[in-house]
């Protein structure tokens, strides 16, 4: 695990053990709900009216004030309460045309300060933000030439490696 998923993992959700409403971390609710000692319920930021709100305000809705990790703890959470409709819904926001603004935002944060914008995403998408932003640099300097030596990519390497050891 790294440091990402254990952080995810602290969120805290809705649970219902026996008769009584409980909010526990995630991990503890996984580890419960796998010996069916609890039942998920669906927490407040994953309901209909969020799910609305994000699709109609898409681009301009804080998801970070939701939740750090949302995506992560969504798609558990949809997991656990086999949810479907919920795995869907978390995917078409993040490939949506929030996906395609985070990348411009990437591109285009080289001339200017993006802290204003990386106040609203989520870990997730600062980790794709940050993606772009340094693919967007390299392809850059390599357009101006400034780049000395072309590099294998990690992917090819490792690749490359595995065969050379078979």
């Amino acid at each position: 695990m790294d440091i990402d998923e254990l952080l995810a993992e602290e969120e805290i959700v809705p649970c219902t053990l026996l008769v009584d409403g409980v909010n526990i971390p995630l991990w503890l609710a996984k580890n419960l709900s796998e010996k069916n000692m609890v039942r998920v319920e669906l927490p407040p930021q994953y309901g209909e009216a969020a799910r609305d709100k994000l699709l109609d305000g898409g681009v301009s809705v804080n998801l970070r004030a939701m939740g750090e990790y949302y995506y992560t703890v969504g798609r558990e959470i949809a997991i656990l309460r086999r949810d479907d409709d919920l795995r869907k819904f978390l995917l078409k926001t993040l490939s949506g045309p929030r996906y395609e603004k985070i990348l411009d935002w990437s591109r285009s944060s080289a001339r200017a300060d993006a802290s204003d914008l990386l106040d609203i995403l989520t870990e997730e998408e600062r980790e794709l933000f940050y993606a772009g932003f340094h693919a967007h640099n390299h392809h850059l300097a390599w357009k101006a030439r400034k780049m000395v030596r072309l590099q294998t990519s990690e992917v090819f390497a490792a690749e490359a490696k595995a065969r050379k050891s078979s």
